[in-house]
């Protein structure tokens, strides 16, 4: 029988051999060992010590680990176990947490006298461990406490002097360091002075206090973090602490790492997703690529872990890869990273999107070692062919990230050839891709094509031109091209051809017009007639020719110093009607953006490039990608201000601002720049910022592209399909901004709706437990799905495809009780901009006049209500200056009940700033 068990054994050992990145091998021969009677503690924590160097231990593991050990018989062996396993779990969580039970262990066997723990032992145990957890602001006094409680022992032993003053730096060496319990730690100090140095009490104290103050001062500024995470589970609190920690660490790796570390512990018995989790390991990670100093040992530390944490996420062996060249033996670092890949099918089992950054981590490092590489070149070749095959199959990634590398990896080997090859199948697969036609262009031009090759590749684009997604681009390079390379037949034939290209794009999209309006009308027809009035309104609003700003503008650059609209207007009257003129000054030189109808006018204004006026050639060009969208910036934040923080990356022409008549959630806005390059840099400084709503209290992620109506009227998938319904959400936690970074990864969001009613906001709530987002496609809400059963804020999220119906015109309107607004304190507002929202009139009064308690809007008459804490408050406006400007308008003040006779059509307010009494002066009359 004996014979049969160890068979079992030896067999489950062989099982890890050959499969050492499967953690169930290690698993099943530890449940083995652990069924056998006696337990074989020093096998298991031999298995136990050979899993740890591929995978982490969560916390249950950790904890039955040690129960395991402390059945061994033989004290000194369980202590000599024990210490061992301690040294373990320390290299992956060296914090207080682990740090402070492994003294304790040791110093419950010192002071029983134990032969196999000694005083040098010990000391060395507390000076390792300090080094580790002297910045850790909350827990640090657990390890300070055990070491000053040891150090004052030695000394009533020995009452050696040397003894006396290594306690006493000791003592001033904790008050040096920020922490919780700061106050305690020189009260503590005071007693050890008074007991032991009374002589030269106040000349102590007095150097003790200088210290004390320094860190006091420090100690504030981790008290603000720790406040926020008292309140919060987020993430995100904690990457902003080690940021901010960062900042003043002058170097001190470990002011930061004691942050991350006690957030890994913490998080074992804590609901953070494991998306969040990664968030934070990259984080830190970015600190150290930061930090100054030698600290490649410690990165290649750090992402050992982060791959033994998340065997199966691409994104830890992408960035373990990157770093490869920094550490010793680096090909052999690599080869083991991608066996790991390869035998737990991290590539198989992933999303597209995780996948492209484990793909061209592997290509960029193989790239980069070819000289170094015998094998490398061949290596790389297959790889590169497998990835591009795996890319262009899987049509995920919209900026052909993968097949792009490949092509310049094949350019700076000198394989024209194979880069042509990759760029031919990019065209023939993605034809109504106009990036893909501009790619290839680029690349025949960089790669000095012929002109024939060039000027065919062009033409064949116009002839793919109808499936494109921003048409108008392609045309224009095949006209330049022609006009720099050709001749005037070639050109004069281009200009022919796009031109009837052009018409026939103006044709197709008016018959598209044609047709929605059409089935705009079938629906209109099932609407009640109550909702017919509104209908209508909407369709008179859609016959009005269709404004296309960014793709149907112009610049004209070098005007005359006095220029005017008009004689702007004049320069440009046999191309179209501009309908609109901007003049500016930009770099001493003044420039105009002109807005046109259509792309046909767009092109007739491409004739008076080098054009004379008033004796200046004015150069013409035509303007694209210079206007950003942006949303997701703080509700309350002012237009000015959005306006402003713009401003700071480039000369802003103009920012506009939706009506929120018909939308009253809508957030975001269009910023227009004087050229592309300021607004791709904008794009570069302020997508993802973090911007702080210090009304709301929260952080929003600004979110920031290339506006481009073009790509967005591709999208004519319904909502139904784009659309996710969420449940199950914690009532007080879980708001907008969570959802966006739970489901941001998956693509571009459209709108995220949380229901939630005046009163539910009253008592703390942010949505009624459920939510409905839309996606910008219904590949990207389908992917979504996934996360069903993904823990929230402590709780398990249901995310389904939504069955809401989308039947109406118009959203549901939301009913308005005036009776719960306070008449007392409670005022009318009117004149107001329909791109105001409420949070931005709260901010406004909240700012100049004292606190708001609600607001609620009424874009489509130009009118809010707004509720403050006091009559008094009130009361201010009318005599307030400040109160009266809001986005640039004179705002009109009235009584609670004016609100209401203009939404009845019993108010006919006139046209004047008239003066309101205040609702408690009208009381006392």
């Amino acid at each position: 029988m004996n014979q049969d068990k160890s068979e079992v054994i030896e067999q489950l050992k062989e099982q890890i051999r050959n499969g050492p990145y499967n953690e169930n091998n290690y698993d099943e021969l530890i449940a083995y060992l652990r069924s056998r009677d006696p337990i074989p503690c020093m096998q298991i924590h031999e298995v136990r010590t050979k899993k740890l160097l591929n995978f982490t231990p969560g916390i249950n593991e950790i904890s039955e680990w040690l129960e395991d050990l402390l059945k061994v018989d033989s004290e000194d062996l369980r202590f000599d176990l024990i210490c061992d396993y301690y040294e373990n779990i320390i290299k992956i969580y060296p914090s207080v947490y682990y740090w402070g039970r492994y003294i304790e262990f040791v110093l419950d066997n010192y002071y029983e006298n134990k032969d196999f723990v000694d005083e040098s032992f010990t000391k060395n145990l507390f000076i390792r461990s300090l080094n580790d957890t002297v910045h850790d602001f909350k827990n640090s006094s657990v390890v300070w406490g055990m070491l000053l409680k040891f150090f004052e022992n030695i000394y009533k032993a020995t009452r050696s002097e040397h003894d006396l003053i290594s306690l006493d730096k000791l003592h001033l060496k904790r008050l040096s360091y920020p922490h919780t319990g700061l106050d305690v730690s020189f009260s503590e100090y005071s007693a050890f002075v008074s007991s032991y140095f009374q002589e030269n009490y106040e000349e102590k104290m007095v150097f003790a206090n200088k210290i004390y103050t320094q860190s006091v001062k420090a100690a504030r500024y981790y008290d603000n973090f720790e406040v926020e995470l008292a309140k919060s589970n987020d993430a995100q609190v904690w990457i902003n602490y080690m940021h901010e920690v960062h900042k003043f660490a002058n170097g001190e790796y470990s002011k930061v790492s004691s942050i991350f570390y006690r957030f890994l512990v913490h998080q074992q018995t804590s609901a953070v997703p494991d998306d969040n989790l990664i968030h934070v390991w990259l984080s830190f990670i970015y600190i150290i690529y930061e930090s100054k100093g030698e600290y490649n040992q410690i990165l290649e530390e750090t992402l050992s872990k982060f791959i033994t944490s998340y065997p199966q996420s691409p994104i830890c062996y992408a960035e373990f890869i990157r770093n490869c060249e920094l550490f010793e033996d680096p090909l052999s670092k690599y080869s083991s990273a991608l066996d790991r890949v390869v035998a737990s099918k991290v590539m198989d089992n992933s999303s597209y999107d995780d996948w492209k950054v484990l793909g061209t981590a592997i290509l960029s490092f193989e790239f980069s070692v070819l000289e170094k590489w015998e094998e490398g070149m061949s290596v790389l070749q297959l790889h590169l062919k497998q990835y591009v095959d795996f890319a262009i199959k899987q049509n995920f990634d919209i900026n052909h990230t993968i097949e792009r590398l490949a092509i310049s990896i094949y350019e700076k080997l000198d394989e024209i050839d194979s880069a042509y090859e990759v760029v031919k199948r990019l065209v023939q697969t993605f034809d109504s891709q106009t990036d893909i036609w501009r790619l290839a262009f680029e690349f025949s031009k960089r790669n000095e094509f012929p002109y024939e090759v060039i000027s065919s590749l062009l033409e064949d684009a116009a002839n793919s031109i109808m499936k494109m997604d921003r048409p108008e681009e392609i045309l224009q390079e095949w006209l330049i091209y022609e006009q720099i390379n050709g001749d005037l037949d070639t050109y004069k034939s281009a200009l022919v051809k796009t031109n009837n290209i052009l018409r026939q794009i103006n044709s197709r999209r008016i018959d598209q017009s044609q047709l929605v309006e059409q089935d705009n009308n079938k629906l209109k027809r099932k609407l009640s007639q109550s909702s017919l009035e509104e209908s209508e309104n909407k369709r008179t609003q859609k016959e009005r020719p269709q404004r296309n700003r960014e793709e149907c503008s112009v610049k004209l650059s070098h005007l005359p110093d006095d220029i005017t609209e008009r004689r702007v207007r004049d320069f440009l009257k046999d191309c179209g009607d501009p309908k609109d003129v901007k003049i500016f000054e930009s770099g001493g030189d003044c420039n105009a953006i002109i807005e046109f109808s259509s792309e046909q006018e767009v092109f007739s204004s491409m004739t008076k490039n080098f054009k004379k006026l008033d004796g200046r050639e004015i150069e013409v060009t035509r303007i694209l990608q210079n206007t950003l969208w942006v949303c997701n910036f703080p509700p309350s934040m002012s237009h000015e201000s959005l306006k402003s923080l713009f401003e700071s990356k480039g000369r802003v022409i103009s920012v506009r601002f939706p009506s929120l008549a018909s939308n009253k959630k809508r957030r975001f806005c269009y910023v227009e720049f004087s050229s592309p390059e300021e607004a791709k840099y904008a794009r570069l400084e302020l997508d993802q910022k973090q911007l702080k709503d210090e009304q709301l209290g929260k952080d929003f992620t600004l979110t920031v592209d290339i506006s481009s109506p073009s790509a967005s009227k591709k999208n004519e998938e319904p909502d139904q399909k784009r659309e996710i319904y969420v449940s199950n959400l914690d009532f007080k936690k879980v708001s907008e901004t969570t959802l966006r970074s739970v489901f941001a990864r998956f693509g571009d969001i459209d709108t995220i709706t949380l229901p939630v009613s005046e009163e539910q906001k009253a008592q703390g709530n942010l949505n009624r437990g459920y939510a409905f987002v839309v996606f910008h496609s219904s590949h990207a809400a389908k992917k979504a799905l996934q996360l069903n059963g993904t823990t929230v804020e402590g709780r398990k999220m249901s995310v389904t495809p939504s069955k809401r119906g989308r039947t109406t015109l118009n959203p549901t309107k939301t009913s308005f009780n005036i009776n719960s607004y306070d008449d007392l304190r409670s005022i009318s507002v009117f004149n107001v901009s329909d791109t105001i929202n409420s949070d931005q009139i709260a901010n406004h009064f909240n700012t100049v006049i004292g606190p708001v308690t609600k607001v609620e809007i009424f874009p489509e008459h130009n009118a809010a209500i707004v509720e403050f804490q006091s009559p008094m408050h009130a009361g201010k406006v009318v005599l307030s200056p400040d109160a009266a400007i809001l986005d640039g308008k004179s705002l009109e003040f009235g009584s609670r009940n004016d609100i209401s006779k203009l939404l009845h059509g019993t108010k006919n307010r006139e046209k004047k700033n008239t003066l309101m009494v205040p609702t408690q002066l009208r009381v006392k009359k």
